[in-house]
């Protein structure tokens, strides 16, 4: 469970902070208990996500510890640029959604490099 402080990626916002946990009756949800996410980055909203919802869209930020190890698998990713614009866009949502560090490298990564050389 997540506390007051937290840092984590939700996954249409980016980087977030949870600023209060809280009870509320939203769209008739009787007293469901809430995070609530302020952005940390861009403009400042607050997001609203149910507790036992959370890791629907949701990751903790990185530890230094995983961010070298992910540098460190840099190198071997490759992948190939997918010309078809609503596959791809598709593709980048799935990536995003998929909350996976390594998947989005790899793909992402992938992708840029492959745009890269296309060009």
């Amino acid at each position: 469970m997540c506390q007051m402080n937290d840092y984590l990626v939700w996954h249409s916002t980016g980087l977030c902070r949870i600023v209060d946990i809280s009870r509320d009756n939203f769209g008739g949800m009787s007293n469901r208990e809430y995070y609530v996410l302020e952005t940390v980055y861009g403009h400042s909203m607050e997001i609203y996500i149910p507790t036992d919802m959370l890791s629907a869209a949701i990751r903790p930020i990185l530890s230094r510890d995983e961010m070298f190890e992910l540098i460190e698998f840099l190198p071997v990713i490759g992948s190939e640029w997918i010309r078809d614009d609503g596959f791809r866009k598709a593709m980048i949502r799935e990536i995003l959604l998929s909350c996976s560090i390594p998947n989005m490298l790899n793909r992402s990564c992938g992708l840029v490099s492959s745009r890269k050389q296309s060009s």
